[in-house]
């Protein structure tokens, strides 16, 4: 307005007069996706009741919580200045960001929802694997490994520097339910062993790995050449969800065929060793007395 005005200093009436001229006639040069004034100062019968300021921030869309968290800390910090430093009238200052700060608030959910997943989801699986195999060694060993695979796909997500963001989050839980697969399968073929007559670990071992070791890595094979695809999509959400199924498939192959099975051969319960049969028996035959 200063320059527009060759710089001469109005007030009054002559400065509203001369403010809705500008408004109504002068294109603003770097204002973001504004044509005119008209809609960046609020006249309102000849009195001016807001100005809009629009601009570009360096922060880039759809990043990751941590990211929009601090950049809106540092904004809310600049305002805050701004507003002690403005005449009384003018510390009615407001910013908004149409799709970010709103997100925001969603991403942070999703964030809470994950680790609120991972704390109702683990214990369930404990429990599922439990009454499954009816073994607690078992469920334990299994649980451990599921723990360690999804940590260590959620690790890499942390090395390559992603931001939990909503596509992190709801891959994460994902990432639990594939994990499970291939170790619970090795697990139930060294508990069936005990049926074909074989009692100690090492026989139970080399039948499970004859029996399963194939069908896990087969079924990891298709698995893995199936989210490779997804590798060429444009969607980033897309091309994240390939890459954390790809690393799950890895991680689970790695850690179900020679983590997990080699705790069984070192630790793996032998004979009838944390049979939970005989207590479910109890259970039954004290609910049938009744």
């Amino acid at each position: 307005f200063d320059k527009w005005n060759a710089g001469k200093r109005v007030d009054g009436p002559e400065f509203t007069e001369l403010l809705k001229r500008f408004r109504k006639t002068v294109r603003p040069s770097s204002a973001v996706e504004q044509e005119t004034w008209a809609k960046a100062i609020g006249l309102v019968d000849s009195e001016i009741h807001y100005v809009l300021i629009r601009a570009k921030m360096t922060l880039k869309s759809n990043q990751g919580v941590t990211v929009k968290e601090d950049v809106l800390s540092t904004l809310e910090d600049f305002l805050e200045q701004q507003k002690a430093q403005a005449p009384i009238g003018m510390r009615a200052i407001m910013h908004a960001v149409p799709f970010d700060w709103v997100w925001l608030v969603t991403s942070l959910g999703l964030v809470e929802g994950l680790f609120v997943g991972f704390a109702i989801c683990f214990p369930i699986a404990f429990m599922v694997l439990l009454f499954a195999t009816r073994n607690i060694v078992m469920a334990f060993v299994a649980v451990l490994n599921v723990i360690c695979i999804v940590g260590s796909v959620l690790g890499y997500c942390y090395m390559a520097g992603w931001s939990l963001g909503a596509g992190e989050c709801v891959a994460g839980i994902i990432v639990i339910g594939l994990s499970v697969d291939y170790v619970i399968h090795l697990g139930h073929m060294y508990l069936e062993a005990s049926h074909m007559g074989l009692e100690t670990r090492e026989d139970r071992f080399t039948f499970a790995l004859s029996t399963m070791g194939s069908t896990v890595v087969a079924g990891a094979a298709t698995t893995f050449f199936a989210a490779l695809v997804m590798q060429f999509c444009q969607v980033v959400f897309f091309n994240q969800m390939s890459t954390l199924m790809l690393l799950t498939v890895v991680y689970s192959v790695v850690y179900s065929m020679f983590c997990f099975m080699a705790m069984l051969y070192m630790m793996g319960p032998q004979g009838n060793f944390g049979d939970i049969t005989w207590v479910l028996e109890k259970l039954r035959f004290r609910s049938t007395t009744k």
